[in-house]
């Protein structure tokens, strides 16, 4: 079966006109067609001749373009791929969402200390730190086989040091009475101390801290966010909604001179001046117990667990 654009041009090309009357001059290059069988001509004389030109007539002068053509016939689009589109890159210095099963060690140390001073009751130990659900957990529990006070509980801090920066987590602090829930900065002159030595000239310049929020005595709809420094402990409070009922996302903006706190995106304290560090520090997430900032325990309110949900980090 003939394909709709060749039968019309086969149709186009049997209505051409012939040459009315005289055959033309005969041409060395024509080529010669005789209508077969013989017709009068219009004059009334014998059937004549008719000769094609050596040099076809373009079929563009005969028909139209194709997509003009009666019946809307367009031939088939050439398909084209898509590209694939150009992956975008993090924009995190340090990025840990905790989509594995267990701590990602290259980028954080568990501590297992069996005291961090300041009155607390735990031992830190790994068992009490896991990370699986997307969730990375501290649980504080009571445990008569971890120290003279009896209860265990977990604690990491970064591997890495940072001088200035964005430094967000998102977090469900832990509930109960009498736990002190952290995420701070320290000094890196400090960094060995949490691991078990006493270098630590706290709050000096290189042992300076900042707590980007800090749960004190029980108070679970108010976050601590201050500086310890040679230069001052200035401090904000601000209301939140129950920090153990509720994911908060809790982020620091340091850079020199200034420290602007922000709790789910809203500016909640900005901190300047001589107080400010400016010596390189490390990222620590804690769930102590007892202690200076979380009082008397009621055992019958553990275990309660810190849950963080992802760590990002520009710098």
């Amino acid at each position: 079966m003939l394909r709709p654009v060749a039968r019309l041009i086969c149709a186009v090309v049997a209505m051409l006109p012939l040459a009315a009357c005289a055959p033309p001059a005969a041409s060395p290059h024509a080529r010669s067609l005789v209508h077969s069988p013989p017709s009068p001509s219009c004059c009334g004389e014998s059937p004549t001749v008719q000769t094609l030109p050596a040099t076809p007539t373009p079929l563009g002068t005969i028909l139209p373009s194709i997509s003009a053509l009666p019946g809307g016939y367009e031939p088939s689009a050439t398909p084209t791929s898509t590209p694939e589109p150009t992956p975008t890159p993090t924009p995190y210095s340090f990025d840990n969402e905790f989509s594995g099963t267990s701590v990602d060690t290259s980028n954080w140390l568990v501590n297992t200390n069996a005291s961090n001073g300041n009155g607390e009751l735990q031992c830190f130990q790994a068992a009490n730190v896991a990370e699986s659900g997307g969730l990375l957990t501290e649980t504080a529990q009571v445990d008569p086989g971890c120290g003279a006070d009896g209860y265990s509980s977990g604690a990491i801090q970064s591997k890495a040091s940072f001088l200035y920066g964005t430094f967000t987590v998102r977090a469900e602090m832990p509930g109960g009475t009498g736990l002190w829930p952290a995420i701070w900065l320290l000094g890196t002159d400090c960094q060995p101390w949490r691991m078990g030595s006493n270098n630590c000239n706290w709050p000096n310049p290189g042992s300076d801290e900042v707590d980007i929020a800090e749960i004190l005595n029980n108070s679970h709809t108010s976050v601590n966010e201050q500086i310890h420094s040679s230069g001052g402990s200035p401090q904000c409070s601000p209301t939140v909604s129950d920090v153990s009922q509720n994911y908060h996302t809790y982020t620091l903006i340091w850079s020199p001179g200034s420290d602007i706190f922000q709790i789910d995106g809203v500016t909640t304290c900005t901190l300047t001046g001589a107080a400010v560090s400016s010596s390189p520090m490390f990222l620590i997430i804690n769930n102590s117990v007892g202690g200076t900032g979380g009082g008397a325990v009621d055992n019958s309110t553990l275990p309660q667990s810190l849950a963080v949900d992802y760590v990002r980090i520009t710098s």
